[in-house]
């Protein structure tokens, strides 16, 4: 079996904010309430009716302390498989 042959897995970006909202004990209003993010927003992000964009990028990479390549990349790699 070579890499090609294995299953590429890939998850809507919001699944992942998803879980890390839960593991902090943040509801969605309340990361609404503290990064200015429209509450319709995360929720529509969340369920994933709606993908990352750069502005949404900025505000998850600056509240997570991570990149917002890292939040493009995802969003990225889950429409390139879906």
């Amino acid at each position: 079996m070579t890499i090609h042959d294995t299953p590429n897995f890939s998850f809507h970006p919001g699944s992942y904010l998803q879980e890390l909202l839960v593991w902090q004990d943040i509801s969605p209003e309340e990361f609404s309430d503290i990064t200015g993010v429209p509450k319709t927003e995360i929720i529509d992000l969340i369920a994933k009716r709606r993908g990352i964009d750069k502005t949404i990028s900025d505000v998850l990479a600056a509240y997570f302390s991570n990149s917002s390549k890292f939040w493009l990349d995802l969003q990225e790699q889950f429409d390139h498989r879906n």
